[in-house]
């Protein structure tokens, strides 16, 4: 199995084998690649990346995660604006969904609520479910300090050295 995973690469990259290429020039997406080995299958990569298909294809993905499981032609036709100008650069692809008024317009179902965040930062925290009181039996006194003060007596005492110093 070593071996296998060997001659397949590190995840993420190209590999050529040349045992397994088909010998001469290749057609894809209609433009003839010629038979220069390694270079041939990273030019047409980097053809597929530069695709006007694959810009839309990747932010149609990123607003449906990030967004909206229907997202907005507007904002997709927006980002793969975006991705195509900055060859591909997520950072860009991020900003740009960040600064768009169309990702805060639609309802936030893709954004945890503060009770949802707490629940999954549980575990994270070393919480125990079976032994922590409901987290309804949240601090009585309101106001930043009161909660940095709850949050940190209660995670201090599961050893996950949270509150410690």
């Amino acid at each position: 199995m070593r071996d296998a995973r060997a001659s397949l690469g590190t995840p993420g990259t190209f590999v050529f084998n040349a045992n397994a290429h088909q010998p001469g020039a290749q057609r894809v997406m209609g433009k003839i690649y010629p038979p220069n080995g390694v270079a041939q299958g990273e030019a047409v990569l980097a053809d597929i990346a530069r695709h006007p298909s694959t810009a839309k294809f990747i932010a149609t993905k990123f607003v449906r995660h990030f967004v909206a499981d229907d997202p907005p032609p507007a904002l997709v036709a927006r980002l793969a604006d975006v991705f195509g100008k900055s060859d591909g650069d997520l950072r860009a692809l991020a900003t740009a969904l960040l600064d768009s008024d169309e990702a805060w317009k639609a309802p936030l179902t893709k954004v945890r609520s503060p009770y949802e965040f707490l629940v999954a930062g549980g575990p994270i925290a070393g919480a125990d479910p079976r032994r922590s009181r409901p987290l309804s039996q949240r601090p009585q006194r309101a106001g930043p300090a009161a909660m940095v003060a709850f949050w940190t007596k209660r995670l201090s005492r599961h050893q996950c050295g949270v509150g410690r110093t």
